[in-house]
Order: C-alpha cells, then structure tokens, then sequence
C-alpha cells in the first residue's frame, strides 16, 4: 500500500514543481530521487551462496512450472497483451489527453493521482480477502473492467468525470495485479516464484515499444479520441478469453504443482 499512497502524492507533487519551478528542475528533483534509492540499495545484503545455478538453468526451471500448468503460461500471455494498452495508455495517450481535453499538467497531475486512490483502495481490498487464488476468473474480469473503463473514458470530456473513471481504473489494475501475485504466491513453492515472475515481468516488457509506436501514429495520424476507444477494445478482447474459457483459469485439481516432476524434466533438458 505504501506504493499506492506514494502514487497519490507524486503526480500532484509533480504537477506542482513544474507549475512553480519548471519542467527542468523537476527532472533534476526526479533524477535525484533515483539516486537516493540507489544509494539505500547499495546496503541492502544479498547473500550470493543462495543463487548457484546460472541464468539458462534458472530460466529452464520457470518454462518448466509454465508448461506444467497451462493456466499460469496462459495468464502471463494475455497479461502481456493486456499490458501494451495498459502501459500506452499511461504513457502516451493519458498525457496527451489532459493537456487536449483539460489544463495540461495540472489536469494529468489530478488524473493520476485519482487512478493512485483507486489503487489503494483496491490493494486494501483485495489484500483482505483470503485464498484469492479460488475466484483468478476474477483476474480476467478486473483486466475487462479496465478496458471497458478506457473507452468510456474516450467519450468524456468532463473532467470530474474523467476523474471518476480513472479512479476506477486504478481499482481495477491494482485488483488483478494482486490477484495474480497472491495466486502464484499460493500455488507455487517459494523457490520457483522468481523465476515465474521474471518471465511475467519479461512478457510484459516485451512489446511494450510497439505499442507505444503504434498508438503514438494513431495519435499524430488520426485523433486522441480513437486511439484511446482503440486501447479499450484491445485491453477488453484479451482477458475474454479468458473469462469465456476454463482453459485459462486454474482449476481445483491445478492446486498443488508436482515439484519433484518439475525437477525430474528440467534435468533432462
């Protein structure tokens, strides 16, 4: 939660420093904020006897868990398409969006900060529930609400309405992101969850820079209006599938990953 009350506080923060310093000097203050962090990192102690096996042995050990359990290798694949409206929209259309629509940065400042309170919320709501991973169907329909969120979001030029929806959208993106973690933490013995979770954050990197491109051309070529309807439907259609299909979901018989086969075959790569 501390992440989303940080998130509330830094683009009205942001939007501040720029208004009263200028866009310069608050890169520096942000530039200087990534240094401070790095600095505290430098004494975080890692002991390095833990990690033996090299880097394609452990990338080997998490392929292995995904092709054992379908549902998991499928979640992370629709994720990382979910991910590239997602992280357009907040990159590149949001933005754009606020200085066209509203009063530029200050309006952008507003936005992202009602989409942070939408996250706590929902990180102090899903937090609360208990075996989060018997409803994952609900990490579906939360990545559906977002995109759905989105293209209503194209047809408002409101900004007290606009600034409803974003809340919203923060509920719905903090929602199934815990969902998914709280599922991979429950199902999955601790020793393989970093490998997993390297290969989801992976996924969702992976085509981040052409979903940047092409809604970047939607926007110069066309309107903000039909790129952010556009983003919507793209968020929405991928997680239906997974609403629709069972395939995609895990199952009660999926409950318990069979370790001791897991080794066996990635010994035999």
């Amino acid at each position: 939660m501390a992440q989303q009350i940080m998130e509330m506080v830094g683009p009205i923060l942001a939007a501040y420093l720029v208004a009263t310093f200028g866009i310069f000097i608050t890169f520096e203050i942000n530039g200087l904020s990534f240094l401070l962090a790095a600095f505290a990192f430098a004494f975080i102690f890692i002991d390095k006897n833990r990690y033996q096996k090299n880097m394609v042995q452990q990338f080997k050990e998490g392929f292995q868990v995904l092709f054992n359990h379908i549902w998991l290798g499928l979640s992370i694949l629709i994720g990382s398409i979910v991910n590239i409206g997602i992280a357009s929209f907040d990159v590149i259309i949001l933005p754009i969006y606020a200085n066209e629509y509203f009063k530029g940065i200050e309006s952008f400042g507003w936005l992202l900060s009602s989409m942070a309170l939408g996250a706590f919320l929902g990180a102090w709501i899903i937090s609360r529930q208990s075996q989060v991973s018997k409803s994952f169907k609900k990490y579906y329909i939360f990545m559906f609400s977002v995109g759905r969120l989105v293209l209503c979001l194209s047809f408002s030029n409101l900004f007290l309405i606009s600034l409803i929806i974003m809340f919203c959208i923060g509920f719905s993106i903090t929602s199934f992101v815990i969902i998914w973690d709280s599922t991979v933490q429950e199902l999955i013995e601790e020793e393989f969850l970093g490998r997993v979770t390297s290969l989801q954050i992976f996924g969702g990197l992976l085509f981040l820079p052409l979903g940047y491109y092409i809604f970047g051309l939607l926007i110069d070529h066309i309107n903000i209006q039909i790129a952010i309807a556009l983003n919507g439907i793209i968020i929405m259609l991928s997680p239906t599938v997974g609403v629709l299909n069972n395939r995609f979901n895990r199952t009660p018989a999926q409950n318990i990953i069979d370790f001791k086969y897991c080794r066996k075959a990635i010994i035999s790569l």
